[in-house]
């Protein structure tokens, strides 16, 4: 009987326990069960509309409470920066409070998809207060316009201090300007201001958020760059690959300068890729189609060019340090420049020798008369392709032929008889100095060559007094022979647009050296008096040059081709010229 008693005081304890952690569990159960169902339909506790206390009521009592309490959207806003205002019209962008999404939002906070989450958030309620803002609704795009509209009114771009030459009397002197710091707004950051503030009901006066991005330069700095720009003065860098040269003066190299660091590298940068444009080419393949008697189609093989740009970037800012540093006026330096080859080359496409280019001539004939022109790029077509076999003696009077209006030649002025007259095959003399030019350059033996009678501008663009060869049925001839080991090719290039008119020969180098001396004069005598002429081919009273003065002279230049040790060709060119006066058409065309 006593361990029953035992037993069932025993047992009717360890009930009594479990029935009391039942009940602890359970509690916050039934009280969070109690706390949801309290407000299953309203905002939860502590909830608060800028100042507007909203928890525990419901929709529409919280919409009721915005509606009679809110803060209305004032009809102006104020802006200001440094003193002076400027008001934004909020009617003009439509700004409203949105009581409606405003409850909805206050109704949503603590009702996640998760009831973690929602454990969380409820509790969080209960010991501490949240607040949110004012939904609003308005025209975005108004609202963005209306602030561009005061950016444009307030931004001022950067002055940046900028480095000048001045010129006076013949001397230079860098000078360098202070600048002026721009200022520019913050356009997104005001655009949130605004409605940030009406959300919170902050209706004081807002101030405008200005960015200052200058970079601040010292006077230490700009005092520097001025006299890093002063040493550049009268002073050029030149870029050279192969025979082509770009000069960049004194202001070019000043304008690479950076008042923020030494070089602008954006600048550099820019000017070196306008340069690649330039240079860079992709190969070309070899093309040649011979039909027996000249070639009617021919290119040369050419390597692909592409230039390194960031080498020539550095070449130029080390060949400014040179000249800064030096008192050399001028540096010249090679840009880098890789060469791709072709995948047919000359040799592949023919087996005449036409493996490369021995030899080029050149003239322009600036000032020329439209049937000079035509006369001048007749003849030269009919050269165009030839073939000379090595060996033969290549004449230009037997590839020309008659030089008549039968072979197609217009009236042009020629030199007969010591004067200036209309005859048919103007110009055709442009051919035979370029050809001389290029029969000089290719070093082969040249056995017949006429100077011509006086001076001719055209003749010593770009080349010395004397370099020049003429032609007149049946009388003088120009002849060379093809001493070469192969067969020569003529290729013709006439630019109308530059007045420009090129002769290549391509064949087979045997390893030649051509020099030629700069070109002696004596024995000058002044030009005559002006001469006019009639020309009925020109509308009348128009008065047109067709002949420029030049003074009589001899003169001579020396030639010798030489390979290694062997003197192949020597010769000395001997040229007589008349004076000769200047020569002017008068139209007489009724």
């Amino acid at each position: 009987m006593h361990l029953k008693l035992e037993f069932s005081y025993k047992y009717r304890g360890k009930a009594k326990i479990t029935v009391i952690l039942i009940i602890c569990l359970l509690l916050p159960v039934e009280l969070y069960s109690f706390y949801n169902l309290r407000y299953i339909s309203r905002i939860f506790p502590n909830i608060y509309v800028n100042d507007l206390q909203i928890g525990g009521k419901n929709k529409q009592e919280a919409i009721k409470i915005v509606n009679n309490q809110q803060t209305k959207v004032p009809p102006t806003l104020d802006l200001k920066y440094n003193g002076q205002a400027y008001t934004l019209q909020t009617s003009s962008v439509d700004i409203k409070i949105d009581p409606e999404k405003t409850i909805q939002t206050a109704y949503d906070i603590g009702r996640l998809d998760t009831i973690i989450g929602n454990l969380k958030v409820r509790t969080d309620l209960l010991f501490n207060s949240k607040t949110i803002p004012l939904r609003l609704t308005w025209k975005d795009d108004q609202l963005k316009y209306s602030v561009a509209s005061i950016a444009a009114i307030l931004d001022e771009p950067d002055i940046p201090p900028t480095l000048n030459i001045i010129n006076y009397n013949g001397e230079k002197t860098a000078t360098i300007s202070a600048g002026k710091q721009g200022r520019q707004l913050d356009q997104k950051l005001l655009y949130d201001q605004i409605l940030t503030n009406i959300a919170y009901s902050q209706l004081n006066e807002i101030n405008l958020p200005i960015v200052n991005n200058s970079k601040v330069v010292t006077a230490e700095k700009l005092e520097q760059t001025r006299k890093l720009a002063q040493s550049l003065l009268n002073k050029t860098l030149t870029l050279k690959y192969q025979d082509n040269n770009w000069d960049l003066d004194d202001e070019s190299l000043i304008n690479f300068l950076s008042i923020y660091d030494t070089f602008d590298q954006e600048k550099i940068a820019s000017w070196s890729g306008l340069l690649s444009n330039t240079i860079n080419r992709p190969p070309q393949n070899a093309l040649f189609n011979w039909d027996g008697q000249r070639v009617n189609e021919f290119k040369p093989a050419k390597p692909g060019l592409t230039l390194d740009v960031n080498k020539t970037i550095e070449s130029i800012k080390n060949g400014i340090n040179f000249l800064a540093n030096n008192q050399e006026s001028n540096y010249t330096l090679e840009v880098f420049v890789e060469e791709s080859q072709p995948k047919i080359t000359n040799d592949k496409v023919n087996d005449l020798g036409i493996k490369e280019l021995i030899g080029t001539g050149e003239s322009w004939f600036y000032h020329s008369i439209a049937t000079r022109i035509h006369n001048l790029t007749l003849a030269s077509s009919k050269f165009h392709g030839i073939l000379i076999p090595p060996g033969e003696e290549f004449s230009m009077l037997k590839i020309l032929g008659n030089i008549d209006a039968s072979q197609g030649y217009k009236p042009a002025y020629i030199i007969q008889n010591g004067r200036t007259i209309l005859g048919d095959g103007g110009g055709v003399c442009q051919t035979s100095t370029t050809m001389f030019r290029a029969a000089l350059d290719a070093g082969v033996n040249i056995t017949e060559r006429h100077p011509h009678a006086y001076r001719v501008s055209y003749y010593e663009n770009n080349f010395d007094v004397g370099v020049d060869a003429s032609v007149f049925s049946p009388t003088a001839d120009f002849k060379f022979i093809n001493d070469t080991p192969e067969y020569i090719l003529i290729q013709v290039t006439i630019d109308p647009k530059e007045m420009y008119l090129r002769y290549d020969f391509y064949g087979t180098s045997d390893g030649r050296n051509v020099e030629r001396s700069k070109s002696r004069i004596w024995d000058q005598s002044p030009p005559p008096p002006d001469l006019y002429q009639d020309d009925p081919t020109l509308p009348n009273g128009t008065i047109k040059q067709v002949d420029w003065a030049a003074w009589g002279a001899k003169t001579a230049f020396d030639w010798k081709v030489t390979r290694s040790d062997e003197v192949i060709h020597e010769k000395t060119f001997y040229s007589a010229y008349r004076p000769w006066q200047a020569v002017y058409l008068k139209g007489v065309a009724q």
